[in-house]
């Protein structure tokens, strides 16, 4: 039996037949942290808000002796509420600790594993709880010998193993629920396949890769007999909705209050095509629409179209001092054919023409009138990060080259070329390394704004590379090379409260400004970074060349 909470009634519900993913499923779907499950017209949500120790449902079905484990936690104490979620954890304890005093006492035997410095979301720490809960069991164990004898209970044998079992043969594949999603592009994310034996570990991928797509609300599957050892095997999925909207704030120090507004259309023409609009405004504004359109027959193909507007303040330094500031202005249009490989590599090649207006600056600086930048772009991405705020794992490396000319319709003839890397190596289950690089060259006949912005600690992919020990933009250079190494120590576990972990970390820097006879950039610095409810949040002192120092403050997601 699986026990759900009925959402609209409040009433306790067991599960007992049907399928048993989506019965677990719907039992732990805690309000505020996963979404209700929907079934036979009604959702339902964690059976802990209405029977979390369901020792009458056990009873009821015929158990001679009735164990219960009680794993939920210890209310709050006065001092320990700080803040609203310690406030809706109380509130779910209340109510859980409630309706246990009424099942507890059903129970022959009670069990309650220690759980101290445990939270539900530990899922990667799940060995050492089910170490607990062995330890609790054992040292109950004579007690559970002792009710078994008084029951007159004797162990039962163990049915002997067929020796040659007859494998599930997968006649054919099927799915159940497509409405909008092709069964075509669905097929391409499978391995199950026709005339092989059924395989739980293919399946339980397969679900995996399903829902990975972010089509789904949920992803099951169920088998139909056909004949003898044969049966399709079907994909049962919940499509999600189709259009998207997204939105986030940030604050930093470099560009202050930074605002997203996002609204994607997926699934358009029944292929992986979507449309994009775009809205960043505030320190940084940018307003963009993408078509990415990607034909069924060719999924790892796509074409796209893009055109966006944007608005910088750039800070005008000359030998390091701030003397001026202005604002870059650009209009662009591009056109992308490209292609997707293995999930993580991305190659594209294109046109662009941009734009470009300068308003301000020191003298020499200001471009009242348009000039225009025309040309073509070969972009290499590949993408592995298993977290993009806190990745401990992985690598985002992007090769971008560009070669604009008056022959393509742009005021300028040259090369340009960038290089970032970002690589992360978990070192122990608290500790990261990670290494990031920055290279780029222009020819001198670049314009001064299509060139390299270093400075500053900013998590915003539209302003300057970072550069610890330095203001935002105070490096202009058409030759720069930045290598970086950091390291980040996790120093508070996930928990329920508004701060979910904290880590210490600390950073080097080095670089060069124009190449070989150019100048050293060298930086460093250390700080506490915080993953919270409401996004990652950073506090940083750093210094650099000639003993200066900056403090950096930023805090939402990066983008």
């Amino acid at each position: 039996r699986a026990i759900a909470t009925n959402f609209i009634t409040g009433e306790p519900e067991a599960f007992r037949e049907g399928s048993m993913t989506e019965a677990l499923r719907a039992s732990i779907a805690m309000p505020l942290f996963f979404t209700p499950v929907e079934k036979d017209r009604t959702l339902f949500v964690d059976g802990g808000l209405s029977n979390n120790l369901p020792a009458d449902i056990v009873r009821d079905m015929g158990a001679d002796i009735v164990i219960a484990v009680n794993v939920s936690s210890p209310l709050y104490k006065p001092e320990d509420i700080r803040n609203v979620i310690d406030i809706v954890d109380q509130a779910f304890g209340l109510q859980i600790h409630g309706n246990m005093k009424e099942t507890e006492p059903l129970a022959d035997i009670k069990l309650r594993p220690d759980l101290e410095g445990f939270v539900f979301v530990d899922f990667s720490r799940m060995t050492k709880i089910l170490q607990r809960g062995e330890e609790e069991a054992e040292d109950h164990l004579d007690e559970i010998k002792k009710k078994t004898l008084e029951a007159g209970l004797t162990p039962r044998p163990h049915p002997p193993r067929p020796e040659n079992k007859t494998p599930i043969i997968i006649e054919s594949v099927d799915f159940d629920g497509l409405k909008i999603v092709s069964k075509r592009q669905m097929e391409r994310e499978i391995r199950a396949r026709r005339g092989e034996p059924m395989d739980v570990a293919v399946l339980t991928g397969d679900m995996k890769r399903l829902y990975a797509t972010q089509l789904f609300d949920s992803v099951d599957y169920y088998l139909k007999h056909i004949t003898g050892d044969h049966y399709c095997l079907i994909y049962k999925v919940k499509e999600a909705s189709m259009v998207k909207l997204d939105a986030g704030i940030r604050y930093d120090n470099d560009h202050e209050f930074v605002a997203l507004a996002e609204l994607t259309t997926r699934q358009l023409f029944h292929s992986p095509t979507s449309l994009t609009f775009s809205s960043q405004f505030g320190g940084l504004e940018e307003y963009s629409a993408t078509l990415r359109y990607t034909p069924s027959i060719l999924p790892f193909l796509f074409v796209e179209a893009k055109g966006f507007a944007s608005r910088r303040e750039r800070l005008d330094f000359l030998d390091r001092e701030q003397v001026d500031d202005y604002t870059e202005k650009r209009l662009v249009g591009q056109l992308m054919l490209g292609g997707t490989f293995w999930k993580q590599l991305e190659i594209a090649a294109g046109y662009s023409l941009e734009k470009v207006r300068i308003v301000g600056g020191v003298e020499g600086r200001s471009r009242p009138e348009s000039e225009s930048l025309g040309g073509f772009t070969l972009r290499f991405n590949r993408d592995s990060l298993d977290d993009r705020e806190f990745p401990s794992r992985g690598m985002d490396l992007v090769l971008q080259a560009d070669t604009k000319g008056r022959r393509f319709g742009g005021d300028f003839d040259y090369f340009k070329v960038r290089l970032e890397l970002e690589n992360y190596f978990s070192i122990s289950e608290q500790s990261t390394l990670g290494i990031n690089f920055m290279a780029g060259f222009a020819e001198n006949d670049a314009p001064f704004y299509d060139r390299f912005y270093v400075g500053g600690y900013s998590f915003s992919k539209k302003g300057s590379y970072p550069q610890l020990g330095f203001d935002r933009d105070e490096i202009l250079s058409d030759q720069v090379a930045v290598l970086g190494i950091q390291y980040r120590h996790r120093i508070y576990n996930p928990s329920l409260g508004f701060v979910k972990s904290a880590y210490l970390t600390t950073f080097l820097n080095t670089g060069v400004d124009q190449f070989l006879e150019g100048t050293g950039l060298h930086g460093a610095g250390v700080g506490l970074a915080l993953n919270t409810m409401l996004g990652p949040g950073r506090i940083t002192g750093g210094f650099g060349n000639g003993g200066r120092t900056h403090f950096y403050l930023t805090f939402g997601p990066e983008f």
